[in-house]
């Protein structure tokens, strides 16, 4: 399929090989392998603060790797020819320092502009159906610090998805909410994925709840322990005659 009838269909496929983010200071992460399928949601496990913020943004075409292969949608995001269009197709969920906005805003107001940017209607009766359409239109007149951290974290879904991209990136869905409220947002990612087509990327740190999207990649050595350990637990708990 072409990259052009691939990008129009689904969300793009993601190819990265030996991909390296590293300056004359720090390494943000090396060697990363991934082949994630277009249209499916995708978990990227790693802990706290070992590159999978700055990952996450190559993906969205807001940051350059130093070296290796990154292909989005047949694109070389390796170019900065191929970050531009690439980062025109991506959605953002919240990530700090890039697109945060002041907390004073209300969430109409944020929902409004941002609809407005993409060049979509962004009149009352425009927004307002957008956000009954995300199960926001209650709080649409609370402002950003007065929302729990699901609604807040739902808001910034719904503003990555204002300009239905075709890939969004989502940094954490579990810092400070319940164990339920993550897995109610993962369904709301997957619903994303599989409904409107867009390939879904969200980094992850807990194995178990990182199973329930369609692939797990697991970015640190960490990571591959917990999976192993979880995986491992999980065998000696099958029943004898149980594949």
């Amino acid at each position: 399929m072409s990259t052009q009838a691939e990008l129009s269909l689904l969300g793009p496929a993601i190819h990265a090989q030996a991909l390296t983010m590293k300056t004359a200071r720090m390494t943000a992460y090396k060697d990363i392998n991934l082949d994630l399928a277009a249209g499916q949601a995708h978990a990227l496990l790693a802990e706290h603060k070992a590159g999978k913020r700055e990952l996450l943004l190559t993906l969205a075409g807001h940051m350059l790797a130093s070296s290796g292969e990154l292909t989005i949608g047949g694109l070389n995001a390796r170019s900065v020819r191929g970050l531009h269009t690439i980062k025109k197709l991506s959605g953002l969920g919240w990530f700090s320092h890039v697109n945060e906005l002041e907390k004073v805003l209300r969430v109409r107001t944020c929902i409004s502009a941002e609809l407005g940017l993409m060049g979509k209607k962004s009149n009352r009766v425009a927004t307002d159906a957008y956000l009954e359409q995300w199960g926001l239109l209650d709080v649409a007149e609370k402002n950003l610090e007065e929302l729990d951290r699901m609604t807040y974290d739902l808001v910034g879904i719904a503003l990555g998805m204002a300009g239905n991209p075709k890939l969004l990136v989502v940094q954490e869905i579990e810092r400070d909410l319940t164990e339920l409220q993550t897995l109610q947002l993962i369904d709301i990612l997957y619903e994303i994925s599989h409904s409107r087509g867009a390939t879904v990327v969200c980094g992850m740190c807990d194995y178990g709840l990182a199973s329930k999207f369609d692939s797990i990649s697991c970015l640190t050595e960490a990571a591959r322990a917990q999976r192993d350990a979880v995986l491992g637990q999980a065998a000696q708990t099958t029943p004898l005659g149980v594949a």
